[in-house]
């Protein structure tokens, strides 16, 4: 299970979820570039992933990814 959180450049959430499955590309469990249906602007996202891994050992990653119109 993981934890996904995306922030626009004025530090608002735009995508918060949890309990994702590993590996899912379900709707709503993945970033479609949109904040409550609406596209956002091309440009650089803050995130930040929390993954719990086999043995129950979790890792936290952060960084950014470029949204691309």
């Amino acid at each position: 299970m993981a934890r996904l959180r995306i922030w626009n450049r004025w530090g608002e959430v735009i995508f918060d979820v949890s309990d994702i499955p590993l590996n899912s590309s379900n709707a709503g469990e993945c970033w479609d570039g949109t904040n409550r249906g609406v596209p956002m602007p091309s440009g650089q996202y803050a995130y930040e992933a929390d993954v719990l891994l086999r043995g129950d050992s979790r890792q936290k990653r952060v960084g950014s990814v470029a949204l691309v119109r």
